[in-house]
């Protein structure tokens, strides 16, 4: 009931990036179900809440399967994928509208983004990083522990061999996915 009462808010021009009803959340579903509401015609709805989670629990599927592909090949990556896809609580979670579902939804992204820049050295796969690592900051608050794990996946880079000859530039890559992180949070 109270997110429906925050939503109700956002849809009649109350905007804010963190929201006090029932202990306080962050800005993401609110925003996502009022968008609901309106594209679909659902209004202020528990239908409108599950319309946004699903939405977002299917749009992280391709994200898990470009991860696993990117860690360990093609066949990786689908038996991620169907895992992801059959799994009991992410889909329940996301069939209930409950805002867990936000935190795989942009964290399978920063990720993916880390990873394959990573490998590549590609300043686009950082800056696309530190957009997914900056919004997910918004979704749900067990996500605040994201930015240690990009800093530690990054640090573990930089101790490994195949970092030497980059790891200056490795660094200043991080230094701008952070930036564009903050500036999105």
């Amino acid at each position: 009931a109270e997110k429906l009462l925050d939503v109700w808010d956002v849809l009649h021009g109350k905007f804010s990036i963190f929201f006090y009803r029932n202990t306080g959340r962050e800005d993401f579903q609110m925003y996502l179900t009022a968008g609901v509401a309106r594209l679909f015609g659902t209004g202020i709805s528990f239908l409108s809440l599950k319309i946004g989670t699903v939405l977002c629990g299917l749009l992280t599927l391709p994200y898990i399967y470009l991860l696993g592909k990117e860690v360990g090949g093609r066949r990786a990556g689908l038996l991620a994928l169907i895992f992801a896809g059959m799994a009991y609580w992410p889909n329940v979670i996301s069939r209930i509208g409950l805002r867990f579902t936000l935190y795989p939804f942009f964290l399978a992204p920063t990720l993916y983004y880390l990873v394959r820049g990573l490998r590549l050295r590609s300043r686009n796969d950082f800056l696309l990083a530190g957009l997914f690592l900056g919004l997910g900051l918004h979704g749900y608050s067990p996500f605040r522990m994201v930015p240690l794990v990009v800093l530690v996946a990054v640090g573990l880079y930089l101790l490994h061999a195949q970092s030497r000859g980059a790891r200056k530039e490795t660094i200043w890559l991080l230094v701008t996915l952070v930036l564009i992180s903050v500036v999105v949070f």
